[in-house]
């Protein structure tokens, strides 16, 4: 009787899902990161499937349809697995005319230490294994300073409301604070009234912002025009205020947009400001894409955020930039003394290390500056909290994340150790740091990378405790002798 079941709804399985047999199983996911304790921070995932996505299967008994979803998750740091995780996501349709007028959504929430991580996500259709995906995203989770006002990243909602207006009675998943918020993972907004909504969560209002502080609200294109400004003024205080937002896209065009969320503070005499980007799109069958701005580099300088600089962010900037600059921009760096033109330096050093110029987001200079705020979070040592000054933090900024950080603990006979190894730089090389006078700063000993130290003898030399740890003239003389090849 059961082989006579699958032969009679064998046919309308095969129909319905002769499309998605065809193509790639499709996902959207997307994360934020929120502040929790002092140990850990809170990882939210989202994602959002539609209801077209599935194989359904009859379920006579019902008058339905049924279709489910698998998905697993891992969260790896070096080679442990530190979250596994699955679940399934299942959608009833009562007929096929329902389809593609749905998403069914998702989120999941865990607790993370900040560090660096991989996240695997794979996915399979229960009904048809084959149509399948997998997704992999390195994550740097940081450390919310406890020194100023921080925020959350951005997370863009598909509905939003007060809990007590809502009409909807949604899983408590959805609830922050006193509203309830379904992410919108695609980043997608439709139509001529549609509304940019979301939320973001600010901190440590009530210990470096007493007055209040300014909130401000922009959206740019991909060339960086400004589309939209807005601009109030916040007088709650607290450790951790949630921030909700609706913004008007009527006036926008379709096409691709940039949010910024910052805020300035204190109240009467702004110093200093944090911020947040979010990607988004929007599309309008009224208003079809706008021909491509174009800019002068004058224009698009005066419009940079470097042209807004303090002769001592500027400075810092450079110094920061010089980390990865070349041979020759290093040297002319030196030569440069008057303050614009440093600002306009570093604009051409960006622009030109600028992967896709159709954004008005820089992404290498976002990673940068993620490796950046990961290298003094976690590279500092003693009264240096500039860890990106380090030699793990100028490998961490010259070559990117690695593919695998081993840690080696110090013992009484060992001292503390890093191997890091980068897959894809120079066919596979390795960097060895070893914590010298075991204070946290961890000197580069050997690599096999082209131009860096080499010493393959490092592990006898520098790693036992009963071998002079200072920085004498061998050890001055070994770093002085570099690869010129890599291996």
């Amino acid at each position: 009787m059961l082989k006579n079941f699958y032969i009679l709804f064998g046919i309308f399985i095969i129909g319905l899902s002769s499309l998605q047999s065809q193509e790639e199983l499709h996902i959207a996911f997307d994360a934020a990161v929120f502040s929790f304790d002092d140990m850990e921070n809170r990882w939210e995932l989202y994602y959002s499937i539609p209801d077209n996505m599935f194989s359904y299967n009859s379920i006579p008994e019902d008058n339905l349809f049924a279709g489910q979803i698998n998905i697993r998750l891992e969260v790896i740091s070096g080679d442990r697995v530190i979250i596994e995780d699955t679940w399934s996501v299942q959608n009833r349709i009562t007929s096929t005319s329902e389809l593609k007028n749905n998403y069914i959504f998702g989120l999941k929430s865990y607790l993370l230490p900040p560090g660096q991580y991989t996240a695997n996500l794979y996915a399979f259709d229960n009904l048809n294994p084959a149509r399948k995906l997998q997704y992999s995203k390195n994550l740097i989770i940081s450390k919310f300073e406890k020194s100023r006002i921080n925020m959350s990243e951005i997370q863009l909602a598909s509905y939003l409301s007060k809990i007590k207006d809502s009409n909807l009675n949604l899983d408590p998943i959805y609830m922050k604070y006193d509203y309830y918020l379904v992410p919108n993972p695609r980043a997608e907004y439709y139509g001529n009234e549609s509304e940019l909504i979301g939320a973001v969560e600010i901190y440590n209002t009530d210990k470096y912002s007493a007055g209040g502080f300014t909130r401000t609200y922009k959206i740019t294109d991909n060339t960086g025009f400004v589309d939209y400004y807005s601009i109030d003024t916040c007088r709650d205080i607290s450790d951790n205020i949630l921030t909700v937002f609706d913004i008007p896209l009527d006036t926008l065009n379709s096409g691709v947009y940039f949010l910024t969320v910052s805020v300035r503070y204190p109240l009467e005499n702004p110093e200093d400001s944090v911020s947040s980007v979010k990607k988004f799109f929007y599309f309008n069958q009224k208003k079809p894409p706008l021909a491509k701005r174009y800019f002068t580099e004058n224009e698009m300088f005066e419009k940079s955020e470097f042209n807004t600089l303090t002769p001592e962010q500027t400075d810092l900037e450079l110094g920061m930039a010089m980390m990865i600059g070349t041979e020759e921009e290093i040297n002319q760096s030196k030569l440069i003394s008057d303050v614009k033109a440093k600002q306009r330096f570093l604009f051409r050093f960006w622009k030109k290390r600028d992967t896709d110029t159709l954004t008005s987001v820089n992404e290498t200079l976002v990673t940068f500056r993620q490796n950046v705020e990961f290298a003094n979070s976690f590279f500092s040592y003693g009264k240096n909290k500039q860890g990106w000054k380090t030699e793990r933090g100028r490998v961490l900024l010259k070559y990117g994340v690695p593919t695998q950080r081993d840690i080696r603990i110090g013992t009484g006979v060992e001292r503390a150790y890093e191997e890091w190894f980068y897959e894809n730089v120079q066919g596979g090389v390795h960097f060895y740091f070893v914590d010298m006078s075991a204070i946290g700063n961890y000197i580069l000993v050997h690599s096999t990378a082209m131009d860096e130290i080499y010493y393959p003898d490092w592990q006898n030399r520098y790693v036992p405790t009963t071998q002079d740890g200072r920085m004498n003239n061998d050890l001055r003389r070994e770093r002085n002798t570099v690869n010129p090849f890599g291996q």
